[in-house]
């Protein structure tokens, strides 16, 4: 398997999302944690309100 079949889930954008984006893999940003800060340059490519 490679990172095209991987996904990063986290829900703090500056630290699990971003690892997920140097690792090469898709992410998800879930807002059971760290609210979204919409001044962050860190996007991520899915966006889940809960699990």
């Amino acid at each position: 398997m490679g990172p095209d079949a991987a996904i990063m889930l986290g829900d703090q954008l500056d630290t699990d999302i971003l690892a997920g984006q140097r690792a090469g893999v898709r992410s998800v940003f879930v807002e059971t944690g760290v609210p979204l800060n919409p001044k962050s340059t860190v996007r991520t490519d899915y966006l889940l309100r809960r699990l």
